[in-house]
């Protein structure tokens, strides 16, 4: 008995905790989540090579934001928007054989905001800065994407492609054939008032 009791608060307290959680902001990435530039020729490594095309991109996210509550009430009075930032972990783009490693420069990102309005940064360069702010928006510029089931008064949305550039500023002569390798780190964080 002793053994069902324990289950029975802990079903109680999950419950409890779960349905008190509520999301209301996320990134959700709908394609292009694995970055691979291949160079097959010598035309590939003394030009570069682009992933994506303005506007269509190769990476694209979508950015939701809530901030109406089921029962009009602000859930976060203070959150006026949010930032999408992008950064890659290592101070380099990492040789797996030995090579030199190649500059984080070598990359860049070329924004576009698709769905909502906001504020980006046409072409960036890739950093190991964590605050390294490719686009944003703020409560007053998003989409409305219509009712939630929790929420009457709906959401806002956007979305931001992402298109790559690498070695296409001055070529990629200068580094031997490896296997280069780096995290980008992609995320949105809240802008307060």
């Amino acid at each position: 008995m002793k053994k069902l009791f324990i289950l029975i608060v802990i079903l109680f307290v999950w419950n409890s905790i779960y349905s008190q959680q509520r999301l209301i902001m996320g990134i959700n990435p709908l394609r292009g989540r694995s970055i691979e530039f291949k160079f097959h020729t010598l035309s590939d490594i003394a030009n570069g090579k682009s992933l994506g095309t303005a506007g269509i991109g190769y990476t694209e996210v979508y950015i939701y934001l809530d901030t109406i509550g089921d029962k009009g009430n602000y859930y976060l009075p203070q959150v006026t928007g949010w930032e999408l930032v992008a950064y890659a972990n290592t101070p380099t783009i990492e040789a797996d054989f030995g090579s030199t490693d190649m500059s984080l420069n070598e990359v860049q990102l070329r924004c576009t905001m698709t769905k909502g309005t906001g504020s980006i940064v046409a072409v960036s360069t890739l950093t190991a800065n964590p605050n390294n702010v490719i686009a944003s928006g703020n409560i007053g510029n998003g989409d409305p994407a219509g009712k939630s089931r929790v929420n009457p008064a709906g959401f806002l949305e956007w979305t931001v492609t992402i298109a790559f550039d690498c070695g296409t500023t001055s070529g990629l002569g200068s580094y031997k054939p490896d296997l280069y390798y780096t995290d980008f780190i992609l995320f949105i964080r809240p802008i307060y008032a």
